[in-house]
């Protein structure tokens, strides 16, 4: 079972990578000073969450919206976009969005 999980999350790690001209990291963060799966190329480190529901409630709220916010009690708040939003935000190269 372990090896399905940790196959399916490297699987989604080299998708967003590709999507988002970005690299996978060494050792996909399991190592103490790489955090993160996969580093975009303006440097922000990526964490890939895959779930078998795919976040329904998030799906289903970004329906009709173009940013989701959430906000937990003494927590930061949270961003969440599609991938086309968030490439256009932070000028995302489209010629190797091949996914």
């Amino acid at each position: 079972m372990a090896h399905r999980s940790r196959a399916k999350g490297t699987r989604r790690e080299r998708e967003l990578a590709r999507l988002a001209c970005g690299q996978r990291a060494p050792l996909s963060g399991a190592a103490p000073g790489l955090p993160g799966d996969i580093v975009l190329s303006y440097g922000w480190r990526c964490e890939v969450k895959p779930r078998r529901d795919g976040w329904a409630t998030l799906h289903r709220s970004l329906a009709d919206a173009d940013v989701l916010a959430l906000k937990a009690d003494r927590q930061p708040w949270l961003v969440v976009v599609l991938p086309d939003r968030f490439l256009t935000l932070v000028g995302g190269d489209t010629g190797c969005r091949q996914v």
